[in-house]
């Protein structure tokens, strides 16, 4: 920022020196303007638009860069060579001052104030708002050099200053800066600087999103202190937070950049400095120690307690290089630095490391590094939790000691464990990458090794041999009991790129490879494997690979707990050959086994990825590929035919019996994508299809179906697809098993076709069944968006017929019309003229909403064969959820009139009241639907009776009523119970206050005044 504002005044003082010598007149300003601003634009190398100019008195105001603006007013004084000068400058992106003051800054930036004086002494002061501050500050400059420096910045905002500087703003808080620098020549500086955090806190969120690193609550205290005498600078800094201590203070001398200091660092979450050093460490550390030295010597001396341990340093550098280390850790805990480092902690214990190099240039690198591991262990807790891995009680020791002597280095390792035994020793050459290494590796459990290369393996292996050579020409032999096999293996590499490459394993064991890659041990036997690759340039492949199964056969037991599958026993054998030369590969597979044959022979050529490959398989249990395919398919299947052509063109034919049909098939292939396909099914069995799937046999049919498609782009995607099927019939087992049907015996045949243009498929079908006919056309769906539109026709001849999903007896025969549409949401409409009205019903989504208008209650009755005891004219609305299978109902009836029953003969008798001749002008049933409970109120209201109902039950599960009428006649309660099966309820009748009308009436019309008052008054008490 200093460099700024001075090559902004500097710039100042060229500019009136040649306009004063020039230029006195407006006229010439006027004349010298366009020159000026040419020789601006080349000194600043940005774009400069002079809008004033004047110097008599001065005037000047400039656009510079894209929308920063330099404003000057005041006065000049010739002859005296004086002036004073106000300025304003505001700049909206310092970004795009980069190359003039070198260095990447962000943000807007204003400042004014003034420039008083003489041209070889002024005085300049101002203000500014840098990252929001109030900052002000004084400056005298004195024959071109800074002689005195003052500025007082208050409330600069840290967020804002590390935008600024273009650093993540992870602070949030202020900083105070006051400077008073009365001399700053190098020799004899003089001044101090005071800087002081307050309010300052970490931004947790930006650390989690920014660096991944997961911090509480932090904030930050302290600050900075230096005093500069002479040639001395002392400085005293001070940093405190709950995760962060340091404190540095000492001496800095400029002039030599001699150091004197001593530190003091507590840090209890190394996550927090990765803003800054972009290291991915994390964990506690804290060391304390001294510098010292000049440019020409250093040291740093000092001790931590990295991992817990007890660790000393010394460095020493010359020219700020380092020349020389020493390290010496004792007991440092091993999962503690797996931590640091961001691995997990597998391996709890203590390792030493002694390092002493005396000589870091890596062209003559000398010294020693050795580490020791104490008897440790491994964690099994977390190799269970982090790697789903079951080890027994394994524990470790061992190090390693090099040395190095110029480019040569000497290594000698080993580590021993109960699972877990490697050695290496020999030496290496690093200046011509020269290796004589023997190594003896013993791993009795590679899932010891997951945490480290992160690759799923597990079981044994052993291999011993030697490497030698260097980066011309270097080997690698050896021997492996990989799989409990005989294995040998060459490796002859140049450059240190492998150019040949022989092995040869013997007898190694299936189920054991299936398991160090982690698939299941479905097969058992041995496998040979002899590869004998002498030029592995990808352009130029020559050798042979052979593979030889024994043989083997199939674990029946582990498919049926796995997998499901029961198999027959099952036996497998094969061989596979290929030959590699040059660009082509000839290819021979054949795979024999009781339930499976697969051959599979031609040529590959790499270069064009031309194939010539013909192909034949029988599966008879497609089960058995689960393991490998992870496909849930089942029974059996046969296809051959042959696969030619290049990666710009090629052609899959065949024929094949899915589904025991007898089909054919021809796919082009364009980038070994699908492009057009044409499949003719014939006779295909539905049954056998769903088997194939693994899907419940829902039914049986036959299958002829012809696609032709073209362009496999969800957009653009063309076609036909024409599909019959007959002869079908449903499983009522199965249906009853699945879904609940009782019966559902049905019978059916369908037809569809379906035209495909760009993504939009048009289609026709017609389902004939024993049950309903369904029927649509022109439906369409869209492919890349899933959208969904039909109309259908639903005829349903007898309703009877749906009793195995209803469970209810229905007559009659019922039409319904609408649509289907699924879009974001799902909708179906249904629309029917049946029982003399009008029924409507909406479903979206989940919610079905119901409209019935001026049905016949007698036919509605009828239909549902229940008994007949009212007759209207019936308006209706619903309201259902079909996830909760709650709703209610609400339902109307005009002028109805009861018909006899049971309760209407009742009443007759016993009241001598014809109810059947009563018109209701309006009856009115609410509902609530409780899954399949129904409860109901009931109010209707005739010139004479009044009846009313609450919490009437139904039962529909059940085919049970449960419901109590009030009937109020003539203003006389009388109850009715209604209770038992829908179809034949009983009903009672509460008749105690008609019989007792008409004992008082019979006691008074023949007794009369002849009863005596004891007796009488006995007789009204009784009745």
């Amino acid at each position: 920022m200093k460099k700024l504002l001075f090559s902004f005044f500097i710039l100042f003082l060229i500019l009136f020196g040649v306009i004063l010598s020039t230029v006195f007149t407006q006229t010439g300003n006027k004349m010298v303007q366009p020159f000026l601003q040419t020789a601006l634009e080349k000194g600043l190398n940005m774009d400069v638009e002079l809008d004033r100019f004047s110097l008599f008195p001065v005037d000047i105001k400039m656009k510079v860069g894209k929308d920063s603006n330099i404003t000057l007013k005041g006065k000049m004084d010739l002859i005296h060579q004086t002036f004073n000068i106000d300025y304003d400058l505001k700049i909206k992106d310092l970004e795009e001052f980069e190359p003039l003051i070198q260095q990447k800054l962000k943000g807007p930036l204003f400042t004014q104030g003034n420039l008083k004086g003489k041209i070889d002494l002024f005085q300049v002061k101002g203000k500014s708002d840098l990252a929001q501050s109030d900052t002000k500050y004084f400056v005298v400059v004195k024959d071109f050099n800074v002689s005195k420096v003052v500025a007082y910045i208050k409330n600069a905002h840290l967020d804002k200053l590390l935008y600024m500087v273009d650093k993540p703003p992870f602070l949030s808080g202020k900083m105070d800066l006051n400077a008073k620098l009365t001399s700053l020549d190098p020799s004899n500086l003089q001044g101090d600087i005071k800087a002081l955090l307050h309010k300052t806190v970490i931004d947790k969120e930006l650390m989690k999103k920014e660096f991944g690193v997961t911090i509480p609550k932090t904030s930050l205290a302290g600050g900075a202190v230096a005093k500069l005498e002479g040639n001395t600078v002392k400085v005293d800094t001070k940093i405190d937070s709950n995760l962060l201590k340091i404190l540095v203070e000492g001496t800095i001398r400029p002039s030599n950049l001699g150091i004197d200091l001593k530190y003091d660092a507590n840090i209890k979450e190394l996550a927090l400095l990765k803003p800054i050093t972009n290291t991915n460490l994390r964990g506690a550390f804290s060391t304390q120690g001294t510098v010292k030295g000049d440019k020409e010597k250093m040291s740093i001396k000092g001790t931590s307690n990295i991992a817990d341990s007890k660790g000393d340093y010394y460095v020493e550098l010359k020219e700020f290089s380092p020349k020389r280390v020493d390290l010496d850790l004792k007991n440092a805990k091993i999962d503690k630095l797996l931590y640091m480092v961001g691995k997990p902690k597998f391996i709890v214990g203590k390792i030493d490391v002694d390092a002493k190099l005396t000589n870091l240039d890596p062209n003559n690198l000398e010294g020693t590094f050795k580490t020791v591991i104490h008897p440790s262990y491994i964690n099994r807790r977390l190799m269970k939790k982090e790697f789903k891995l079951n080890l027994p009680k394994t524990t470790l020791k061992g190090g390693a000691d090099i040395k190095l002597a110029g480019t040569d280095v000497t290594i000698d390792s080993k580590i021993d464990s109960n699972l877990l035994k490697i050695f290496l020793k020999g030496d290496l050459d690093t200046k011509k990458l020269g290796v004589n290494l023997k190594y003896d590796a013993n791993i009795k459990e590679l899932a010891l090794l997951q945490p480290l290369i992160n690759v799923p393996i597990q079981g044994a292996f052993s291999t011993k041999g030697i490497v030698k050579g260097d980066k011309k020409r270097m080997v690698i032999g050896g021997v492996s009991n990989i799989a409990s096999s005989k294995g040998k293996y060459y490796v002859e590499l140049k450059e240190l790129n492998p150019r040949k490459v022989n092995l040869d394993l013997k007898n190694a064991k299936i189920e054991k490879l299936l398991a160090m890659v982690g698939k299941p041990q479905f097969l058992f036997g041995k496998i040979d494997i002899d590869a004998k690759l002498t030029n592995l340039d990808p352009n130029n492949l020559k050798g042979t690979f052979k593979t030889v199964i024994h043989p083997s056969y199939v674990n029946r037991k582990l498919m049926k707990r796995e997998f499901n599958i029961d198999l027959p026993k099952t036996t497998l054998q094969g061989e596979a050959f290929a030959k590699l030369s040059g660009q082509d590969i000839g290819v021979d597979v054949n795979l024999d086994s009781n339930l499976l044959n697969a051959i599979l022979k031609g040529d590959i050529n790499t270069k064009q990825l031309a194939t010539n490959l013909s192909y034949k398989f029988d599966i008879k249990e497609l089960g058995l590929l689960k393991p490998l395919t992870g496909l849930d398919f089942r029974g059996s299947v046969f296809a051959e035919g042959s696969l030619k052509g290049n990666k710009k063109e090629s052609i899959l034919k065949g024929i094949t019996n899915l589904a025991n049909s007898n089909s054919s098939y021809e796919i082009v292939l364009k980038e070994f994508s699908p492009y057009k396909a044409s499949i003719d099914i014939k006779d295909a069995k539905l049954r056998e299809l769903l088997h194939t799937l693994n899907m419940p046999l829902y039914a049986n049919a036959n299958i002829d179906s012809k696609i032709e498609l073209e362009n496999f782009d969800p957009k653009k995607l063309s076609g036909y697809i024409h599909s019959t099927i007959r002869n079908g019939y449903t499983n009522a087992k199965v249906l009853e098993k699945e879904f609940g049907f009782y019966k559902a015996n049905i019978s059916f045949s369908a037809d569809q076709k379906s035209e495909i243009k760009k993504g939009v498929i048009k289609s026709d079908v017609t389902l004939h069944s024993s049950v309903a006919d369904l029927s649509t056309h022109n439906a369409t769906y869209h492919l890349p968006t899933g959208r969904l539109n039909i109309q259908y026709l639903l005829k349903i001849p007898d309703l009877n017929n749906l009793y195995f999903v209803t469970k209810q007896r229905m007559r009659g025969s019922l039409d319904l019309t609408g649509k289907i549409k699924k879009a974001k949401s799902f909708l179906v409409t249904a629309h029917s003229d049946t029982l003399g009205g009008k029924v409507d019903l909406v479903i979206f989504n989940d919610e079905v909403n119901g409209k019935i208008k001026g049905i016949k209650f007698v036919e509605l009755t009828d239909m549902l064969y229940y008994p007949r005891v009212f007759d209207s004219i019936m308006d209706a609305t619903l309201h259902y959820n079909l996830l909760t299978q709650q709703g209610d109902l609400k339902a109307q009836a005009f002028d109805g009139h009861i018909l006899p029953n049971e309760m209407s003969m009742i009443l007759s008798q016993m009241a001598n009241f014809d109810i059947t001749k009563e018109i209701y002008k309006l009856t009115e049933l609410n509902s609530t639907i409780n899954k399949k409970i129904i409860l109901s109120s009931l109010d209707m209201k005739s010139r004479l009776t009044h009846i009313t109902s609450n919490d009437a039950m139904l039962d529909m599960e059940n085919n049970r009523v449960d419901a109590k009428l009030r009937i109020d006649l003539r203003g006389r309660p009388l109850y009715v119970k209604i209770k038992g099966d829908i179809y034949n309820p009983s009903i009672t009748l509460d008749i105690k206050s008609l019989f007792t009308d008409r004992v008082k009436k019979e006691i008074d019309k023949h007794l009369g005044d002849k009863i005596p008052s004891e007796i009488k008054g006995f007789l009204e008490k009784l009745f």
